[in-house]
């Protein structure tokens, strides 16, 4: 199956993937199935910018419009 991995995001699916990042960590690992999914629906894989277990947050995500590795249009 092909990833449909995005670089680019409006600013409603930017405050859609922030959202999703902070209810994933408030969740144990076996529950965060359903906000991931829903993240790479959107084209958000985590996977392809980190592969640190430590948990991926909305403060990363910021981290990558920073480093221009994301945009939003």
């Amino acid at each position: 199956m092909k990833k449909n991995i995005k670089y680019q995001f409006t600013i409603t699916e930017s405050r859609e993937i922030r959202k999703l990042l902070d209810y994933k960590n408030t969740l144990p690992s076996n529950e965060q199935i359903n906000p991931r999914n829903r993240l790479r629906s959107m084209g958000f894989y985590i996977s392809v910018f980190t592969k640190s277990t430590k948990g991926f947050t909305s403060n990363d995500f910021e981290k990558l419009i920073d480093q221009h590795k994301i945009t939003i249009i």
